[in-house]
């Protein structure tokens, strides 16, 4: 072979302030539990439809929640600022649809919007407290479909809210954008 290779991040920075966070919260939720980035949809989504699985096999989510048992729970893509100005919404399309017959949840962050307060939020309720723990929820996270988006107005992404905002929220800043 003489081909060359070169290794390239992953995770975009954006990508990867989000995962950090997300990952930091799911095993503070339950240990047992694990995030995973850039998965390919053909790794955990089965058809007998050999069309219908062509359609998803080569796709990817952003982050992937499994559960103790490795079992893929919920999906969470990252909605950065060009996200809706691209094609990018109509193969999402496809992903949420196959997802959601599998029984996996799909949740959007949206880049400006989403707080760690709000992330928070979310994990708690998308993951299985540990066995034994007290208020036990497992089972209780149905899949889900949910878009986190400016609790104020509704709105869009705005620009310049994708800044510099650290990882780990510091006192104050849960209310601020993750990204």
């Amino acid at each position: 072979m003489g081909a060359t290779f070169t290794i390239q991040p992953l995770l975009n920075k954006k990508e990867a302030r989000v995962f950090k966070e997300l990952d930091r919260i799911v095993t503070s939720c339950n240990p047992a539990w694990q995030v995973m980035a850039q998965v390919s949809l053909g790794e955990v989504l089965r058809s007998k439809d050999a069309e219908a699985y062509s359609c998803i096999n080569s796709k990817r989510v952003d982050l992937l929640l499994v559960d103790g048992d490795c079992l893929p729970r919920h999906a969470i893509e990252y909605q950065g600022m060009g996200h809706h100005r691209s094609a990018a919404a109509a193969r999402d399309a496809i992903k949420k649809e196959a997802l959601r017959i599998a029984g996996i949840g799909y949740h959007e962050v949206v880049g400006g919007h989403t707080t760690p307060a709000e992330l928070r939020q979310l994990v708690e309720r998308l993951v299985d407290k540990p066995e034994g723990a007290l208020g036990n929820n497992a089972g209780s996270a149905a899949p889900e479909n949910h878009v986190w988006r400016d609790a104020r107005d509704g709105s869009a992404p705005r620009p310049g809210l994708l800044s510099g905002l650290p990882v780990q929220p510091q006192r104050g800043d849960e209310r601020r954008p993750l990204v």
